[in-house]
């Protein structure tokens, strides 16, 4: 490790809503931030002017929600510093290059119209999981996809108990991404897709809309409950904004594309020790219990 005055860091591609806060919190097109976190395959890093660390990674491992993209060279350089050591960001440049967007509504908007096949890919993705893992960060599969799982009301199924049992489920679990924060993000995924769909009924509709209300009811006490990198996701999650890997399981799942729904799970799930698996069942819970409500 070695310390600099600072680092210039030269990135490839932003995240369309991150590039927006940036450039409205620093109008003189210049942001600095400090390294908070070092991972196996990218930085955290926090900016003066944001009040979340911000992931920076390369593309290897798919796009997350507020992520800078930078080349693995570059990535490697920033490796060497020192945790709090500084960097710089010039907007300007970074404004003429690649921008993405992690907006699932415009991601999946073609499958919108003929989302009831994706309430059929519930089981498809616990197989999945099964096959995968015995287990997930809260306990083995078959415990979690039980109806005595202690948390299976918090998915959509108990309108009475929801706000208690995602509360329970903020930040459990260990590492940078707990699991039930995890599973949580992949039940919002489900339930953004539904709430903005024309092919569910009216009452699955305003059920996934009443269960994100609640999830976003939690905002202001996110940082209270869970680790700065969670609070970073849930909050993208709350605005309707996932991975890139995330918003392709489902939107091979409302297509009907069985293929590319395991080739999306398989990637996914490579996500962390058992993030991305914990994302998974998430969101097969949510499509469960969607399921399993009237259509009228």
């Amino acid at each position: 490790m070695f310390r600099k005055p600072f680092f210039y860091l030269r990135v490839s591609a932003v995240d369309a809503d991150l590039l927006k806060d940036l450039l409205d919190a620093n109008p003189n097109s210049c942001a600095q931030a400090k390294v908070a976190l070092h991972f196996r395959h990218g930085c955290l890093i926090r900016f003066e002017s944001l009040p979340l660390p911000i992931f920076v990674g390369t593309v290897q491992r798919g796009l997350l929600p507020m992520q800078i993209v930078v080349t693995r060279g570059e990535l490697e350089s920033l490796f060497k510093l020192e945790v709090q050591s500084t960097v710089i960001l010039d907007l300007s440049a970074v404004k003429r290059g690649r921008v993405f967007n992690l907006d699932l509504r415009l991601a999946v908007k073609r499958e919108l119209q003929g989302l009831g096949r994706l309430l059929g890919a519930a089981e498809k993705i616990r197989a999945f999981l099964v096959l995968e893992a015995q287990a997930g960060g809260l306990g083995g599969w078959q415990e979690v996809f039980s109806s005595s799982w202690r948390w299976a009301g918090a998915f959509g199924a108990c309108p009475q108990d929801e706000e208690k049992l995602m509360n329970s489920l903020l930040g459990r679990g260990e590492g940078s991404t707990p699991a039930g924060d995890d599973m949580l993000i992949g039940a919002a995924a489900v339930h953004s897709m539904i709430a903005a769909s024309l092919g569910v009924s009216h009452f699955q509709r305003m059920r996934s809309r009443a269960w994100l209300e609640c999830l976003n009811s939690f905002v202001p006490i996110f940082e209270e409950c869970t680790t700065s990198a969670s609070c970073t996701y849930l909050s993208a999650a709350c605005r309707g904004r996932f991975s890139s890997h995330l918003i392709g399981v489902l939107q091979a799942a409302a297509s009907g594309r069985e293929n590319r729904l395991f080739e999306n799970c398989r990637r996914l799930s490579r996500h962390g020790k058992t993030s991305g698996m914990d994302s998974l069942a998430g969101a097969a819970l949510a499509l469960s219990t969607m399921r399993r409500l009237p259509a009228a």
